[in-house]
């Protein structure tokens, strides 16, 4: 069973993930004159009507990942575009080392 929850960020799935089939995968590809997007693969998850409209729940096969960082209260705080792009080299090199 999976369930829907509103997180602060993305609307996130909760519960065992259906394996992984060919037939249920779709890609999306946005194209966008400023930015360089690589096609995402999704996996449908569920689909049901809704006042004679059809929707599908989708979850990306790749993770979606947020970086932030600690505030001096405690609380996490997302990074803005520029302090991702400061950090991003240190970050790819601590998660290339972790997977290796």
């Amino acid at each position: 069973m999976l369930l829907t929850e509103n997180t602060a960020y993305a609307l996130t799935v909760a519960g065992e993930l259906p394996p992984v089939e060919e037939s249920e995968l779709f890609t999306l590809e946005i194209e966008d004159d400023e930015a360089d997007l690589e096609p995402e693969q999704l996996q449908l998850l569920a689909s049901f009507y809704h006042e004679d409209q059809e929707y599908a729940i989708y979850t990306p096969l790749d993770p979606l990942l947020f970086f932030a960082r600690i505030t001096d209260t405690g609380k996490p705080e997302l990074l803005s575009p520029e302090e991702f792009r400061k950090v991003q080299p240190l970050l790819e090199e601590h998660l290339f080392n972790q997977v290796e």
